[in-house]
């Protein structure tokens, strides 16, 4: 996991440093407003159950501020479920009950770092911290109960994609891994009766359509024309 975030952290400082053209745009320092709605694929590190299997709702609001010269600060307001999901496992269980279902709702705030480039890719990194509001585990279609609470925090560190798709339109995708563990729980293998400890942690893919409001877009190739060049551009006509 570590080494994923090396990369990834380094594709977004080549990305974010390796680039120079900018236009009027690029000065425009008034805050952005963000309407963002979406769905994760997640799974919890350490609960004995592979795979981006279980879906969820990633939908909230946010704000942006520019800095200048494609750089940004973003924060969002979200409602974010994760999660674990296998319906069930023929090797140890034969029924056509959930074998696990787990569910988590939380009401997290974002944090990022972006840099925009050419008004086309935007590359971010960040944390966020989420308030957990409601859960349900469920094993072998018996819900658990009070022993296996997690806790109410979930704090991330989050990588993020976006690519412009049709004006202050925008496809994200993003990469979230807990940096603190949201339990502790021990498992007895069922073939060997072995018992194991084991911290959990959300892995967490969110896909999501962003939209920026109050934002002074102007397409790359057709670079905006500052008051300066208009007002000359009619002296020229006039004569």
């Amino acid at each position: 996991m570590k080494q994923l975030f090396f990369i990834l952290f380094g594709v977004f400082s080549l990305l974010a440093f390796g680039q120079g053209n900018y236009d009027d745009v690029s000065k425009d320092r008034q805050i952005k407003g963000l309407v963002i709605a979406g769905f994760n694929l997640s799974q919890v590190d350490g609960d004995e159950v592979a795979g981006y299997n279980k879906g969820g709702w990633n939908v909230g609001v946010g704000a942006m501020l520019p800095l200048g010269k494609g750089f940004a600060v973003n924060v969002e307001t979200l409602y974010n479920q994760k999660g674990a999901y296998r319906k069930w496992d023929p090797t140890y269980d034969s029924t056509g009950l959930p074998y696990y279902h787990l569910k988590l709702d939380y009401l997290e705030v974002p944090v990022l770092f972006s840099f925009e480039d050419r008004h086309i890719w935007t590359v971010g990194a960040g944390f966020s911290w989420g308030q957990r509001i409601r859960y349900r585990e469920i094993e072998h279609g018996q819900v658990m109960d009070s022993a296996y609470k997690y806790s109410k925090n979930d704090f991330n560190v989050l990588f993020d994609l976006q690519l412009r798709v049709w004006k202050h339109l925008k496809f994200d995708v993003r990469y979230a891994y807990s940096l603190a563990k949201i339990r502790t729980r021990n498992y007895t293998h069922p073939r060997t009766g072995f018992e194991e400890t084991r911290d959990q942690y959300t892995n967490m893919i969110s896909f999501r359509a962003v939209y920026v409001l109050n934002e002074k877009y102007t397409p790359p190739n057709k670079p905006r024309r500052s008051k300066t060049q208009s007002t000359a551009a009619v002296a020229a006509w006039n004569i």
